[in-house]
Formats: structure tokens, sequence, C-alpha cells
């Protein structure tokens, strides 16, 4: 069960940049996790909006190279 309070925080991040997409944001931050992401709009307005927690392919790549 997601927490109204962040299905309410996601739905301000993203309702206008991906509205399908609020659920897995919303969980994202219910469970303090990162959200991997292929979609370019999503990731940088996410970054854009100031949730760092989001990670695209290119991002795991370079994170497992520095492992």
């Amino acid at each position: 069960l997601i927490y109204d309070i962040n299905y309410k925080r996601a739905f301000k991040l993203i309702n206008s940049i991906d509205p399908k997409d609020i659920v897995y944001v919303a969980l994202s931050l219910q469970m303090h996790y990162h959200l991997w992401t292929s979609k370019k709009k999503l990731y940088s307005g996410l970054k854009d909006a100031g949730f760092n927690k989001v990670l695209n392919t290119n991002d795991l790549i370079l994170l497992s190279q520095n492992q």
C-alpha cells in the first residue's frame, strides 16, 4: 500500500511529465529506493524537479564500472 503522502508528492513531481508513472515514483518514495527508467522525458523531468533518486541505464553502467 502506498501512503497518500507519497502518492501526492509523486503526483506533484510528474503529473505534467508522465502521469502514467506516478505510482512508480510514489513506490520509489515509499520504499526509499532509486527509480530506474529508460524514459528520457521522465528522467530529466524528475532531475529538474530536484528528485535525485532516479537513474537511467547509463547511470547504472557507470555505477557498475566503479564497483
